[in-house]
């Protein structure tokens, strides 16, 4: 390709449509005006364009052979459009709040009961009208967050040699999933990033074929002993012995750890792998007497909820030094715990007490994601009869008291 044009539409019913070699924008996606437009008019707009631009190699050079396939030009559009700006507009921190803007909201969609799974090939014998239900949240955001996971178990550079590869050899042809994870099993083979006896497929299949995602529980068991447990995460329901009904609803898990005595929140290779077919798995090795963070930097696409004397632990190094956890793991955490609140898992005052580090913490994507939280709340109390300007105020100071 010789030139790259972008046209902006006034009236486009798309945001924005990537074509070969010429992409086409809805006017505000595409035009920005100096001393006008917003800091956060701006972003957006670098950012759809970042997308579109990753689209003439994923979407045009290689295309889904079909649209139930549609994840994988969308889920690796939204995944590099966040690492681009990274590298052009670095102060936009966008690796950091993809987190919020892509995992969590993610997570958020695909916990209800409009969640559908990546791939179903029952789609296919659906006519071309239910075609654009495909163009949502889960297609993109979990998407995305599954190239992130495989980010993680494959590591970046076993990544981008594989997708290099993909690229390669389907130029100018229809793909599929199956055929994108047997190049990077190949290649994770060969890299020695990934065991010989495991394929992405098994993997990936776990988390594509079917919708939602897993809580996992971490238990101390004794000082250097953790029990681990997966189920399906579910709104509003806490299945008090850990079990679930269908055993289809278990997935293939990487697990990266990080604990005060190895904090490394860049190596997010596994330390162990929960299988499909485990609901329980005890693990040894690790010192129960000082903090333990399972999935490190929220690569993995799940929720984990510890127990008291493990949650104690990450507190104490909240309190006293936050920036040792790292920025992702630390808006997940309060993702995960603001949510187990709402869904009834926990009290208030397990979240609460998550909170109390707050006057501390310095980073946009952790406030982005306490006020994402806290929103809601306040307009649920805003809505009620008995609501008055001066009981908001005295809850905010006493909350402000709360957190220092």
């Amino acid at each position: 390709m010789d030139k790259m044009d972008s046209v902006a539409i006034p009236a486009f019913w798309f945001g924005a449509m990537e074509n070969w070699g010429l992409n086409i924008y809805r006017e505000n996606n595409l035009m920005y005006f100096n001393q006008l437009s917003t800091e956060a008019e701006r972003e957006s707009t670098t950012l759809v364009l970042a997308h579109e631009l990753c689209h003439q190699w994923f979407g045009n050079l290689v295309t889904a052979e079909f649209w139930d396939q549609i994840w994988v030009n969308e889920g690796l559009a939204t995944y590099f459009e966040y690492i681009a700006v990274a590298e052009v507009v670095p102060e936009f921190h966008t690796l950091t709040l993809r987190q919020h803007k892509v995992f969590q909201v993610a997570m958020a969609f695909d916990a209800s009961e409009a969640s559908h799974p990546l791939i179903n090939y029952a789609e296919r014998k659906h006519k071309y009208d239910k075609l654009m239900e495909v163009f949502d949240r889960i297609t993109y955001r979990k998407g995305a967050s599954l190239i992130r996971m495989m980010e993680g178990f494959l590591t970046l550079r076993t990544l981008k040699n594989g997708l290099k590869n993909f690229l390669k050899k389907k130029s100018y042809e229809g793909a599929n999933q199956n055929e994108l994870f047997q190049i990077l099993t190949e290649e994770g083979h060969q890299d020695g990033t990934l065991p010989l006896n495991r394929t992405v497929k098994e993997v990936m299949d776990t988390w594509s074929l079917q919708s939602g995602f897993p809580l996992v529980s971490v238990t101390k068991s004794s000082k250097s002993r953790i029990h681990v447990t997966q189920e399906r995460f579910v709104k509003d329901v806490k299945y008090s012995n850990g079990s679930i009904l269908d055993p289809h609803d278990l997935w293939t898990i990487p697990v990266a750890v990080a604990t005060a005595d190895n904090p490394d929140f860049d190596d997010l290779t596994p330390d162990f792998w929960i299988e499909k077919d485990v609901r329980f798995k005890s693990i040894e090795g690790y010192d129960t007497t000082k903090w333990i963070l399972f999935n490190a930097d929220a690569a993995g696409y799940y929720r984990v909820l510890y127990d008291d004397t493990l949650l104690n632990l990450l507190l104490d190094q909240l309190n006293n030094d936050p920036t040792v956890i790292s920025v992702v793991s630390r808006s997940q955490l309060i993702d995960d715990y603001f949510t187990f609140w709402v869904h009834k898992f926990i009290q208030v005052e397990d979240t609460l007490q998550l909170t109390k580090y707050l006057g501390h913490e310095t980073e946009a994507v952790v406030w982005t994601t306490v006020f994402s939280h806290l929103r809601p709340i306040l307009n649920k109390v805003s809505d009620t009869l008995t609501f008055n300007a001066f009981r908001v105020n005295e809850i905010m100071n006493k909350y402000c008291q709360y957190v220092n």
